[in-house]
């Protein structure tokens, strides 16, 4: 006898529709008000400093400057995964007869299974 589920919604409604809740971005607040107290002057030192030294040749401001103009690059990520799946159901399956069906090899008795590579 399988249990109900409780939390099953309705396609196209969200199990979470406030979403999360928003993040106080508190350095950013503070920073945004240092600036608007100076009228932006200090941000205009900051950049200045920024393009000096990408000028000069400094890789970490060249990269920031490119980062901020152009965006961040695209990265490669290697995924190594073994995907495992979970079948339930009210009337379990012999060993064979899951290998059978699912396991996509030839069922042999014990449960092991020939011919899936």
């Amino acid at each position: 006898m399988g249990k109900s589920n409780q939390h099953t919604w309705q396609p196209g409604q969200s199990g979470n529709p406030a979403g999360l809740p928003k993040r106080v971005k508190r350095f950013y607040n503070a920073l945004d008000r240092a600036i608007l107290q100076e009228d932006g002057e200090r941000l205009r030192r900051a950049a200045d400093a920024l393009l000096d030294a990408a000028a000069s040749g400094e890789s970490w401001a060249i990269g920031m400057l490119a980062d901020r103009l152009d965006g961040k690059p695209a990265q490669e990520i290697d995924v190594d995964a073994t995907v495992t799946q979970a079948i339930v159901s009210d009337e379990p399956l012999t060993a064979d007869e899951w290998t059978a069906q699912y396991a996509g090899g030839v069922a042999t008795t014990g449960g092991t299974t020939e011919g899936a590579d």
